[in-house]
C-alpha cells in the first residue's frame, strides 16, 4: 500500500485505521497497517510517532524461563534501541533479576507510541474551508454560511469552551460533530457525526458534510435544561453555582486473576507486584475490622512487608521499586485509560513510618480514598 492510497482508496479499513490512531496512545503489537498509516500520517505532520520493543520477565516461550525464580513476574522491560548486551546490563525492576534478552531469545513486543499534532490539525481543517464564509466561535468550533444556512462544525476534543456542548446550543444550527480518535461519545442528541479520518482519508468532502447537515437540520430538541450532549464533561447549570468539589472515591476490586479500579485492570493479583498489593490490602483489611480512624491505619515499612511475603534477599528491588513502579503505573493507566486526575498516594499512600521517627517511608493503601467493591 503506497503513501497515496490513503487519499485516493475508498476502503473503510483503511480510513478505520487511521481513525484509530489519530490520538495520543499506545498500541501493543498493532493490527496490519497501524505502522503504515502512522508513517503516513506522521509524513504529513498529523502525529509524531515512536517505535519501542519489550520483554516479558517470565515468559514461557523464552529459552530462560526454567530458570527463573519468580514465574508469575510479567514486568515489562523495555529494550533501548542503543541496547548493547555486552556492555548494558538490564535487570527487572519488579524481581531483581537479569535479563539477557539477545542470549535467550525472548519475544519482543512492538509498541506504538503516538502523539497528536493539534496545531497540524487545526490548520489541516481550517485549509478546508477556504473559499467559504465561516468563523471561528471558539477553540474547535466553527460557523460556516452554507446554502443560506449556518452549520455549527464542533471538534469535541479541540474545544476548550465547554458551554457550546451544551444541548441550548447544539440545537441552534444544523450541526457536525467532527472526532479525533475512536472514542465512544454517547450522544444524548442525535447528531451528525464523522471522523478527521473521513476528511483525511477523502471519503467525504466537506461540503458534503455540509450539504449532510443542511439536510437532516437542527438536532432533535432536549428538556429546557442546558445538559451536556456529550460525555466529555459535567452538565453546566443556566445559573450559576457555586461549585462543590467532589470527594474522590477509587472503587477496588477483584476481578479474576486482576486487581481493578474503578473497573480498570492495573496490577496482575499472581504477579510480584500483585503479591505486595495484598500485603497491603491485608493490612488495610485488618484496620478495618478494628475499628480504627482512618488517620490510624498502619504504615508498613519495606522490612516488614518483605517479612511478611518471606524469601526475599534485597528489599529495594524487590519490594520498594516495585511499590514506587505499581504507584507510577496506576497512576498513568487510570490517567490513560478513563482521564482520572489520579495522585501517585490515591491509591497507595506513602507515610512517614513512625518506627523510625520519620526517617523511613512505609506505605498503606489509602483509606480516605479507596472503598471495595464485590
Amino acid at each position: 500500500m503506497v503513501l497515496l492510497s490513503y487519499q485516493k482508496q475508498k476502503h473503510s479499513q483503511d480510513r478505520e485505521i487511521v481513525n484509530a490512531i489519530l490520538m495520543n496512545g499506545s498500541w501493543i503489537n498493532p493490527k496490519k497497517g497501524y505502522l503504515e498509516a502512522a508513517k503516513y500520517l506522521s509524513k504529513l505532520g498529523f502525529i509524531e510517532f515512536e517505535i519501542s520493543y519489550f520483554v516479558i520477565c517470565a515468559n514461557e516461550l523464552d529459552l530462560d524461563f526454567p530458570d527463573v525464580y519468580d514465574s508469575d513476574c510479567k514486568n515489562q522491560i523495555i529494550i533501548a534501541h542503543d541496547f548493547n548486551e555486552d556492555c548494558d546490563d538490564l535487570s527487572c525492576e519488579d524481581c531483581g533479576r537479569y535479563i539477557l534478552p539477545n542470549t535467550y531469545k525472548k519475544q519482543r513486543s512492538l509498541v506504538l507510541s503516538i502523539k497528536l499534532n493539534i496545531e497540524k490539525t487545526v490548520s489541516y481543517f481550517e485549509s478546508l474551508l477556504a473559499g467559504l464564509i465561516w468563523q471561528k466561535a471558539g477553540e474547535g468550533v466553527y460557523h460556516i454560511s452554507f446554502q443560506n444556512r449556518i452549520v455549527s462544525i464542533v471538534i469535541p476534543v479541540l474545544c476548550t469552551d465547554t458551554s457550546y456542548l451544551t444541548a441550548d446550543r447544539l440545537r441552534i444550527n444544523p450541526t457536525v460533530l467532527i472526532t479525533l480518535g475512536t472514542r465512544d461519545l454517547k450522544l444524548l442528541l442525535n447528531l451528525y457525526t464523522i471522523s478527521m479520518a473521513d476528511l483525511i482519508c477523502k471519503h467525504e468532502t466537506l461540503k458534503e458534510v455540509l450539504l449532510t447537515a443542511v439536510e437532516k437540520g437542527i438536532p432533535e430538541l432536549l428538556p429546557n435544561v442546558s445538559l451536556q450532549a456529550l460525555n466529555y464533561y459535567p452538565y453546566v447549570p443556566l445559573q450559576y453555582a457555586q461549585p462543590i468539589p467532589p470527594e474522590k472515591i477509587l472503587q477496588l476490586q477483584i476481578q479474576g486473576n486482576n486487581i481493578c479500579i474503578n473497573n480498570i485492570e492495573v496490577i496482575d493479583k499472581h504477579s510480584k507486584s500483585g503479591n505486595i498489593f495484598f500485603i497491603l490490602l491485608e493490612q488495610f483489611w485488618q484496620d478495618f475490622k478494628e475499628g480504627i480512624s482512618k488517620e490510624q491505619y498502619k504504615a508498613l515499612s519495606v522490612g516488614e512487608i518483605a517479612n511478611r511475603i518471606g524469601n526475599i534477599f534485597d528489599v529495594e528491588q524487590q519490594i520498594r521499586k516495585p511499590i514506587n513502579r505499581m504507584q507510577k503505573n496506576i497512576t498513568e493507566k487510570l490517567a490513560k485509560t478513563s482521564g482520572l486526575n489520579v495522585k501517585r498516594d490515591d491509591v497507595i499512600q506513602t507515610l512517614p513510618w513512625s518506627a523510625m521517627s520519620g526517617k523511613e517511608y512505609g506505605y498503606r493503601l489509602n483509606p480516605f480514598i479507596l472503598i471495595f467493591r464485590k
